[in-house]
């Protein structure tokens, strides 16, 4: 009897120490694929989500005047210029609410400029340059417009005039 108590025991004592082995095995491989996964872009969540709209459910919103700044010093060291104008695309499909949020938008265009600003100072001359560049300028605006307003009715940056030298 003492015999099949120890058994059970023995028996017990495996059973839970595989059980704890498999459970920091997969606790392991867990934490490994969150450290290892590549931080996302503010903002980025809320680009996947954006719907494909037309032109006619897209209403701009032209800032006031033109953006011009010194651009980052790159390899070379240069100083480099940018001067650019610049709009933003609210989806008008949501009745009042792209309406508020529009009017919003316009309302805060020192804090529009400011966010775009930020963007646009940080790049260099060889980055803007490079064939995508005015994409990737765009779309950076863009993801962070969207993080600074929480906002999915943000949709598109647009850049009507573009002069850099």
């Amino acid at each position: 009897m003492a015999e099949n108590k120890n058994k059970l025991m023995m028996i017990i004592i495996i059973v839970l120490l595989a059980v704890l082995l498999v459970t920091i095995a997969a606790v392991s491989v867990i934490a490994f694929r969150v450290m290892s996964s590549e931080p996302e872009e503010p903002g980025a969540d809320i680009i996947a989500v954006v719907p494909v709209l037309t032109p006619e459910q897209i209403e701009i919103i032209e800032l006031s005047s033109p953006i011009g700044t010194n651009l980052a010093r790159g390899a070379t060291g240069e100083t480099h210029f940018i001067r650019l104008s610049l709009a933003t695309g609210v989806n008008n499909t949501q009745g009042r609410e792209s309406e508020e949020f529009a009017v919003l938008i316009a309302e805060k265009e020192p804090i529009v400029r400011d966010v775009m600003l930020g963007v646009i100072k940080s790049k260099t001359h060889e980055e803007l340059s490079r064939p995508d560049g005015r994409d990737v300028l765009r779309d950076e605006i863009l993801a962070r417009l969207q993080h600074t307003f929480q906002n999915h009715l943000l949709v598109a940056v647009y850049i009507s005039d573009w002069a850099l030298q």
